[in-house]
């Protein structure tokens, strides 16, 4: 008898869990699944109606060489033209782009709706229809899967981690860990600020029950990171002979957003031993005006990254001409040495500054946006010459927007307005919970999810402004994250309530 009992322990140990496909299948699911359906259905029809071609920047034209000469660019991650590559092989349209990201936008979402129902049943019916329909009808999320952009593919791996991420920590299943571990992956290769996540995990992953559960699930996040790691170095290696994992990318940026303090302060070139570093610096000085000139026209964007007029361009010039070196070499030595050295050095000997001028008015557009960036913005393709031939598009056909509606002024305001409602429920549900602290119980693992999934949000929100100028598409992601807090702390609250009246009746 012992030993069956043993064989029947080790039998259900790694026994598949079914319970959950079971009940995202049941017929009280079905109105979850028809307003999913329904509003990626309305969104499908009134972005076809106004936008008869998916949008279009010149960062989508970079994503579609790169898919069609299947090199890697250092500029950015090679994820998101291979994705674009496998759609091609299925299909030569332009409009499958849209499809498949809408598809995906429905999937991850109902993945992640479905996940917080299974685990957090909800004790008010209109608490999670209202939930359900805030994370579907999400109009930036929605409108990004009509562009021809890595944002809308980022978002949806993000509700996937988070989604697996509870799966973990609930259920402790190696199906979802196994699943977590392959879009971790994937994720890095579409946006290197996702070299992040393995560390932000880990963590949460030391607080999960289970030895085995634990212990893999970390080395795993560290054997995915390295793995990754080694690839882009490669990568490096193959497209610029410079055996590295720092494209450069990041010190132009990071370089391009300390600049904002230039014309504020006096700067003593004495004082840097670098002789490099004084070379730069005797260049950005000599240039101080321009610099001026620059921000004060455009504010705070990626100016000084792709103006070639502004100070780091003209300095990868002049660069180029006195080692007599190619551009993409030039443009990565520069922003993984100097430019991120010089950056390091502004920022940490002015971080009042850089805080006055850089972080606070970036910080400000995250969570009152003054423009939308590129959503509502309609590119015309035909502009970008690789996306006219990848996907042969008629040279007389119209691909710009038949009606505008998005980049409106009006539809700017709705958003900013839309922005304040979601902070300020925030804000008054934070204090809320800080206020009635004591009356709510969560469970160490819902107290684990909680935490990661606010944390997540902050370090994610932290980092990006920190890392480059905003832009609207940016926060698609966090859509899912706010309101997933204010279902909680709310379904917390009435089932305290709930609870109460039935001890006093």
């Amino acid at each position: 008898m012992k030993k069956n009992n043993k064989k029947h322990k080790k039998h259900s140990a790694v026994k598949v869990d079914f319970t959950f496909l079971k009940f995202i299948f049941e017929k009280k699911q079905l109105l979850d699944w028809a307003i999913l359906f329904t509003v990626c259905l309305v969104a499908y029809i009134g972005l076809k109606t106004f936008y008869p071609y998916p949008c279009s920047s010149n960062d989508s034209g970079s994503y579609v060489k790169a898919a069609i000469e299947d090199i890697f660019y250092v500029y950015r991650p090679f994820g998101y033209s291979y994705f674009l590559q496998v759609l091609h092989t299925i299909y030569e349209n332009i409009h499958f782009v849209f499809i498949i990201q809408l598809l995906l936008f429905f999937f991850s979402t109902a993945f992640v709706a479905f996940t917080i129902k299974y685990f957090y049943h909800p004790k008010s019916k209109w608490l999670w229809f209202l939930f359900l329909l805030l994370i579907s009808a999400n109009p930036p999320f929605l409108i990004m899967c009509n562009w021809i952009l890595s944002d809308a593919l980022f978002a949806c791996q993000i509700y996937l981690l988070l989604g697996l991420f509870i799966f973990i920590v609930k259920k402790k299943s190696w199906i979802a860990l196994l699943l977590f571990e392959i879009v971790l992956f994937s994720s890095m290769h579409v946006r290197y600020s996702a070299i992040i996540f393995p560390f932000f995990f880990i963590p949460f992953f030391i607080m999960v029950k289970g030895y085995y559960m634990k212990f893999i699930s970390i080395f795993a996040s560290i054997i995915v990171f390295t793995i990754f790691y080694s690839q882009i170095e490669n990568s490096m290696y193959k497209q610029v002979k410079i055996k590295q994992f720092s494209t450069g990318f990041d010190g132009w940026n990071y370089l391009n957003n300390a600049l904002y303090i230039v014309p504020h302060i006096d700067m003593n070139e004495n004082d840097m031993k670098d002789r490099d570093l004084k070379n730069l610096h005797s260049f950005i000085i000599a240039n101080k005006d321009s610099i001026s000139t620059l921000i004060e026209r455009n504010g705070i964007g990626a100016n000084f990254v792709w103006d070639p007029q502004g100070a780091l361009k003209q300095y990868l010039f002049k660069t180029m001409q006195s080692t007599n070196s190619l551009y993409l070499s030039t443009f990565v030595k520069l922003g993984s040495n100097q430019y991120k050295k010089y950056a390091t050095y502004l920022i940490t000997h002015y971080p009042i500054e850089f805080a006055k001028h850089y972080y606070f008015p970036n910080m400000l557009s995250a969570f009152y946006p003054s423009s939308l960036g590129l959503i509502g913005q309609q590119g015309d393709t035909t502009k970008h010459n690789e996306i006219f031939e990848y996907y042969h598009i008629d040279k007389d056909s119209k691909t710009t927007a038949k009606i505008d509606i998005l980049y409106s002024p009006n539809f700017l305001k709705i958003m900013q307005i839309w922005e304040i409602i979601i902070w300020g429920t925030l804000l008054f549900l934070g204090i809320w919970a800080i206020v009635q602290r004591k009356r709510i119980a969560f469970p160490k693992q819902d107290k684990i999810i909680f935490w990661g999934i606010f944390s997540f949000a902050v370090i994610y929100y932290a980092s990006t402004i920190f890392a480059s100028a905003i832009e609207f598409r940016y926060w698609i992601s966090m859509y899912f994250v706010k309101f997933a807090i204010m279902y909680l702390l709310l379904n917390s609250f009435a089932s305290q309530r709930k609870c109460r009246k039935e001890t006093t009746t």
